[in-house]
């Protein structure tokens, strides 16, 4: 019993705490709020500043031709690219866009000013790194 009611109060607590991140025209919102601006197609993902200036850029990878979005016949994952501009840093991961600022927003990587943190920004690339790419095959849509 004590097991179960742990569980659910740790789980009541990631959904409670948690930032809720959201693209809804052109503008991305955290919790509600406004946070940075967006331009998106079916894979593709640019981030600006308020300024309009790209900060940030996320690329869908597919490896193989003809495969579903996230998995593959070749048994290489399907991920996204995470360029951020003005820097030589980028990161690859298995999430969607949404899912992939909100790591970003959590990380503290854009300052308050909307610029980038090269100190968090360089702990991010540290924790999630490029390793899909190593992978050949890779197709970008």
């Amino acid at each position: 019993m004590k097991k179960v009611l742990y569980i659910s109060m740790l789980a009541f607590s990631c959904l409670a705490f948690g930032q809720k991140v959201k693209i809804k025209k052109d503008i991305v919102y955290v919790d509600g709020q406004q946070w940075l601006l967006a331009e998106k197609d079916a894979f593709n993902c640019s981030i600006f500043d308020k300024n309009k200036n790209e900060i940030i850029f996320i690329k869908y990878i597919k490896q193989s031709i003809g495969d579903n979005m996230l998995f593959n016949r070749s048994g290489k994952p399907n991920y996204y690219l995470v360029k951020f501009i003005g820097t030589d840093k980028s990161i690859e991961i298995r999430e969607l866009p949404e899912d992939i600022l909100k790591i970003i927003y959590k990380s503290n990587v854009v300052n308050p000013d909307l610029t980038l943190n090269p100190d968090k920004l360089r702990t991010l690339v540290e924790k999630y790194g490029n390793d899909f790419s190593k992978d050949t095959g890779s197709t970008t849509l």
